[in-house]
């Protein structure tokens, strides 16, 4: 995978500036400390009643500190409930809804999870839907702009492609690192985009009792069935290797299932089965398989992957 967009991204929620606040009041209160102990030296000045004020404001802080991680764990572990309880969800989430499945992933993610993997989304979602095209240009294939979407998110996403694209709308790989690497505002602009754009729809859906605060216990009923149903399709996608022959053979849906997998983070799975089921199939495309040194796949090389599999 590019990396670039480990190195840029960032998992970011309600619970992450929690730790930040943590962060800080550590840092103010040390500094406040240091202060008063440098002024008592300088003077030459021991008032009674200076290390009762060490204490006191120790004491603060460490309760500062026990009520924010209280505050921490209550978002960890209400939508790590919800998560343990999940069963197997095997539609798409969130009515293909893709910018509510991003928003629910970037405030409740129980796993290690980058919201980057929505451009590595994306992009299999324009190639699906025929907005890009795989060619072959000197034994080298690259993805060739055919027509603009009509939907509102691919329209905002498809400016990016068009803006890291050749004069001819071609796109290949390095193009796209070069934009995402000098670019990085008007990329973290989108992913504003996306995480507003998700979640005023759940809010709209009465998802949320409020549309200030972000997190589980804001979650209504509605809001905690639709995150359930992330939760359900990661487990699904998880275990995807140990479906039967016959369950496989019955999806009808493996175009989303790449674009959703890629964004949970755990396309390998799909990629992998399709190896086991489909031999002949992904024999053709295997020489796009290609892993980073994390052991994932590199989105560009997915996209080949659906591409190809399109084509044939």
């Amino acid at each position: 995978m590019s990396k670039f967009y480990f190195e840029k991204g960032y998992t970011g929620s309600e619970k992450d500036t929690i730790v930040q606040k943590i962060a800080i009041i550590n840092s103010i209160v040390t500094i406040f400390i240091l202060i008063i102990f440098r002024v008592q030296i300088d003077c030459k000045i021991i008032f009674f009643g200076f290390y009762y004020l060490i204490f006191i404001l120790l004491l603060l802080y460490i309760l500062s500190i026990v009520y924010l991680i209280i505050k921490k764990n209550s978002f960890v572990y209400g939508s790590k409930d919800l998560y343990e309880n999940a069963n197997y969800y095997r539609d798409i989430p969130n009515d293909n809804n893709i910018d509510i499945t991003y928003a629910l992933l970037y405030d409740f993610h129980i796993k290690k999870w980058d919201k980057s993997n929505i451009i590595g989304a994306l992009l299999i979602k324009l190639v699906n839907e025929g907005v890009l095209e795989l060619i072959n240009k000197n034994d080298n294939y690259e993805f060739k702009i055919v027509k603009e979407p009509n939907d509102l998110i691919d329209k905002r996403f498809y400016s990016i492609i068009v803006g890291a694209s050749s004069i001819d709308k071609t796109l290949q790989k390095r193009e796209l690192d070069r934009y995402f690497y000098n670019n990085n505002e008007s990329i973290e602009l989108f992913y504003n985009f996306l995480l507003d754009s998700g979640r005023r729809k759940l809010y709209d859906k009465h998802s949320y009792v409020s549309s200030e605060k972000h997190i589980f216990e804001n979650l209504t009923n509605v809001g905690k069935n639709e995150l359930e149903q992330i939760y359900g399709f990661q487990k699904y996608i998880d275990d995807f290797s140990l479906l039967s022959e016959r369950e496989l053979k019955e999806i009808v849906i493996w175009d989303k299932y790449f674009i959703y997998s890629t964004l949970i983070g755990n396309v390998n799975n799909i990629i992998k089965t399709f190896n086991d089921f489909y031999p002949n199939e992904y024999s053709r495309i295997a020489k796009f398989y290609k892993k980073d040194s994390d052991n994932k796949l590199d989105y560009f090389d997915i996209c080949l992957i659906v591409g190809y599999k399109i084509m044939g």
